[in-house]
Order: structure tokens, then C-alpha cells, then sequence
């Protein structure tokens, strides 16, 4: 998408649940998934990430947040993530992070995401970042300006579905192919039809 080539950070396959990968312990919980095509110590993007979102105060918190993380990239996501009702990316496994060099900031990327129907208030307990985030309040002021510009729009409902539209076409074939998806081919058709 026009963004330079850089490291894209993901937690580690383990096979524990009791770990919080928002913490600056858990770094080492963490691979740069290109690290032999990305050079320099973007990594120290991530460990400062990390160790801000777990010990800083929330006016340093505040104030330096933003000079390290794209926030209408993570505003984007917290949008997505409430649309589809799923914070499926929480403390413990699904974070993909994508370090900027263009910009110096880590942007989020959605990520192994199951659309759940919406019950009322959205939990974002098991996603320390966002729960941080979410707690201040000229971070929630700006997401829900965010939240309001896109729902007032009907541009945008009407580009997110020819973009719903033209991915499905261009992965049709592909699930045709997928011999190991748990759903029967016309079951996923069928539930992609209703969505």
C-alpha cells in the first residue's frame, strides 16, 4: 500500500495464556517477522511501546503516546475492532504491529478477526493498550470524533462494502481451494452472503 518496507512485530507461537505481551518483561515474547530484510534498532520502537503502555503515568502516557504509535491507525482499528465486536487481538496472543520507518511510529494491524454480534458495552479489559488508551481523555475524545465522522458518512458504508465486495471475489477461489477450513465451502459462501 505504498508504505516502505520495515519490521512487522508479532508475538511469538506459546502455548501460555498467562501472559500480558503489553509489558516491557514481555518483549522477548516478541519477533520481527522480517528481520533479515530490515535493518537498524527499530525493535527500540517496540520496547519503548511497551514499557510506556505498562509503567507511564497517565500525563507521560499522554503526552508521549502519540510520538511513537499512528494513533488514526490504532483509532482505525479500535473502530474495526468494535464494528465487528471482536478484541480477538488482546494481551495475550494476535498482535501484528507494522514500525513505519517513514514516520517512526508503529502502526496496528487487524488481524485473525471473527465478526460477533454486538451485545451492548465492549469489553476492552484483556487489551491493555486499548484499555490505556481508552482511559484518557483526549485519546477517547478523538476516537469518538473519528467513530462519528465515519457513521455520519454514507460514503464510507458504501466504500466498505464494494471493498467487502471486491475481496470476496478476489478470494473466491481461494476458499474453493482451502481443504483445511473447518466450514463446509458453501456454508462459508452462505454465511458470507448473510454478512
Amino acid at each position: 500500500h505504498g508504505k516502505p518496507l520495515g519490521p512487522i512485530f508479532s508475538n511469538k507461537n506459546i502455548t501460555t495464556s498467562n501472559i500480558d505481551l503489553f509489558c516491557a518483561d514481555s518483549f522477548y515474547f516478541w519477533e520481527n517477522r522480517f528481520a533479515d530484510q530490515t535493518q537498524g534498532n527499530q525493535n527500540e520502537a517496540l520496547r519503548y511501546l511497551l514499557d510506556l503502555v505498562e509503567n507511564a503515568p497517565d500525563d507521560v502516557f499522554e503526552k508521549f503516546l502519540p510520538d511513537i504509535l499512528d494513533m488514526p491507525q490504532f483509532y482505525r482499528l479500535t473502530f474495526a475492532s468494535a464494528l465487528s465486536s471482536s478484541f480477538h487481538q488482546g494481551n495475550v496472543a494476535n498482535q501484528n504491529w507494522y514500525f513505519n520507518p517513514a514516520t517512526g511510529k508503529l502502526e496496528p494491524i487487524f488481524f485473525d478477526v471473527a465478526i460477533i454480534p454486538f451485545n451492548g458495552a465492549l469489553n476492552v479489559s484483556k487489551n491493555r493498550l486499548m484499555n490505556r488508551v481508552m482511559r484518557i481523555e483526549m485519546f477517547r475524545k478523538e476516537f469518538y470524533d473519528f467513530a462519528r465522522t465515519v457513521l455520519v458518512d454514507d460514503q464510507f458504508l458504501e466504500d466498505d462494502l464494494r471493498f467487502y465486495d471486491a475481496t470476496f471475489n478476489r478470494i473466491r477461489g481461494d476458499i474453493k481451494k482451502d481443504t483445511q477450513k473447518l466450514q463446509p465451502t458453501a456454508a462459508v459462501f452462505e454465511r458470507i452472503k448473510n454478512e
